[in-house]
């Protein structure tokens, strides 16, 4: 039946069907459906002898097996942007943006900065997730909404003494000098060095934050990882870094006219760390450092000068620009 052959075999026989057709005598018709080929949910629909599958959503292919990732773009990158989290709801793409991140693929940065919290007496860095104010003279405070009084004045030291000193393996305890609390956070300690060198220690917190120079980079460690490294030309030349530690983050300024960047402190505070463990150049630093000034609770400034620092053969005063050339 229908179009098949016969076919004789000793005593019996057998039917070879066409297509689409099975039984002892091709008597029944098998649509391409009836094998259930479309895989994931996919709509199976005879065409002509063949099918046809309608995938869902996700799927696509000739049976519906090969899935679609709907969150990576053809290249291979995340649909959300700056480290947002990409997830399908209800049929619907959604990115769940990192704090300081907003837009429907999180490629808007939040201006903090937009409700002037720095008031008036001071001007307002946007960061991310954050801001800094940076205070008038005379105000001080995390939105700068501090008066300095006349007293804050007393703890600056004359700048007509020397703050430069010349390192031979050598260190400078900076806790020794900090008349330091736990609630004089935040605290600010600023420094500018000069080597010739190209791999030493720079500033140290304990064993969690450490400053290195290593080639041409500033490699800034914070419990054990690299959170920034930046690239510097400034052979011979004096190099300014500050780093103002708060109870929850760090932030960091490599260079005088860089903008500082903020790196949250995920375990606990490194406040009990500053009162002892604040050392310049722990692994015996050689080259020149000056004007290492501290600034705690956003008022008080104490710069380092020789009267605060003990000075010996491995550590003297000035630095010469052809005194580091023979450094090692």
């Amino acid at each position: 039946m229908n179009n098949g052959t016969c076919e004789k075999d000793h005593e019996k026989y057998h039917c070879n069907c066409s297509t689409n057709f099975i039984g002892k005598h091709c008597e029944i018709y098998q649509t391409p459906c009836l094998s259930q080929p479309c895989q994931n949910h996919g709509k199976c629909f005879n065409r002509n002898q063949t099918f046809e599958c309608q995938c869902s959503l996700n799927y696509r292919g000739k049976f519906c097996e090969e899935s679609i990732d709907f969150c990576q773009t053809k290249s291979n990158q995340s649909l959300c942007l700056n480290g947002g989290l990409c997830s399908m709801n209800n049929h619907t793409i959604q990115c769940i943006c990192l704090p300081g991140f907003t837009g429907l693929f999180c490629e808007t940065n939040i201006n903090e900065c937009y409700t002037k919290p720095c008031l008036e007496h001071g001007e307002c860095i946007d960061l991310i997730n954050g801001y800094q104010c940076y205070c008038q003279t005379g105000w001080y405070g995390y939105n700068c909404e501090h008066k300095q009084n006349e007293i804050s004045k007393s703890f600056v030291y004359p700048r007509s003494l020397s703050s430069t000193f010349h390192l031979r393996n050598s260190s400078i305890n900076i806790s020794k000098s900090l008349p330091y609390r736990h609630s004089s956070l935040p605290i600010r300690i600023q420094y500018e060095f000069r080597t010739t060198l190209n791999q030493l220690s720079l500033l140290t917190i304990g064993k969690r934050f450490k400053q290195e120079l290593n080639e041409n980079r500033i490699l800034t460690n914070l419990d054990n990882k690299t959170i920034l490294s930046t690239s510097i030309d400034y052979y011979e030349k004096w190099f300014m870094i500050s780093v103002e530690v708060f109870h929850f983050w760090i932030d960091v300024r490599i260079g005088k006219n860089a903008l500082s960047q903020r790196f949250y402190i995920s375990n606990s505070s490194l406040a009990n760390l500053i009162t002892n463990q604040v050392i310049f150049g722990l692994e015996k630093y050689s080259g020149c450092v000056r004007n290492i000034e501290i600034t705690y609770s956003q008022v008080y400034s104490i710069l380092l000068t020789d009267q605060l620092v003990e000075t010996n053969e491995n550590r003297t005063l000035g630095c010469e620009r052809y005194s580091t050339r023979f450094l090692s």
